[in-house]
């Protein structure tokens, strides 16, 4: 079940970032995809409501012990949006970034419950791409979170 796990953790990530709107000041969607895509022509400028996509991207098992395996859980969250007004665009994208990294940091969120088999799993740790060089030059912010879950098995 393990990569029901992290599809499981994936559809958990967005509940808690819905539940928690409005984010940096502004109300997103997010919902779980499994194709990490943006289209630059779908995205919202800063007048409209952003979307987020979250979605599973990796599992690794390790080692735990000699009867149990400690599973890995990462999850992303995209959040993407047009650049019209460089300087408030910008700054709005690292403050909706900031948002949620501080949501999925609160000590409520710390530790989930999986839905099939009721198993713990613990926040591990976070790591952020404020903005995607690549696509500045296309006039597109694009952030990426990814957080990390350990359950053992």
């Amino acid at each position: 079940m393990a990569v029901q796990n992290t599809i499981d953790l994936a559809d958990a990530v967005v509940l808690i970032l819905n539940a928690a709107l409005p984010l940096g000041g502004e109300t997103i969607t997010f919902a779980r995809t499994f194709i990490p895509e943006f289209d630059p022509d779908d995205l919202a400028n800063l007048a409209e409501p952003g979307k987020g996509s979250v979605f599973p991207s990796q599992l690794d098992l390790t080692r735990a012990s000699r009867h149990d395996d400690a599973e890995g859980h990462v999850i992303e969250i995209g959040l993407g949006r047009k650049i019209d007004n460089e300087s408030a665009s910008v700054e709005q994208q690292m403050l909706t970034v900031e948002a949620v990294k501080n949501v999925l940091r609160l000590e409520a969120n710390q530790v989930l419950t999986l839905p099939v088999d009721g198993d713990e799993v613990q926040f591990l740790g976070i790591e952020i791409v404020l903005l995607v060089p690549e696509l500045l030059r296309k006039r597109v912010a694009l952030s990426v979170v990814r957080v990390t879950y350990r359950g053992f098995v």
